[in-house]
């Protein structure tokens, strides 16, 4: 059936909740268990290493957004103020 103005084309899909439900859970538990090891990570670093760590991480983070706002900046031809 041809998609129109009055009726909507749907492709027709078999749900298996429980399937749905399974691979939800399995990602909870692995982000569970993600989180845990981080805890114990930062648990057992040494701050100074930790904060070394982490301000290299947010430094990168900036200087991508920076470099990806600059160019959508060009691309869009839109000036600094």
């Amino acid at each position: 059936m041809r998609p129109s103005s009055t009726n909507i084309w749907v492709p027709k899909m078999k749900a298996n909740l429980k399937q749905i439900n399974d691979d939800i859970e399995r990602s909870l538990m692995q982000d569970l268990k993600f989180i845990d090891q981080l805890v114990d990570y930062i648990r057992k670093t040494p701050n100074k290493d930790w904060s070394r760590q982490q301000a290299a991480f947010i430094n990168s983070i900036l200087r991508t957004a920076d470099q990806d706002i600059e160019l959508y900046k060009k691309v869009n031809g839109i000036q600094r103020a």
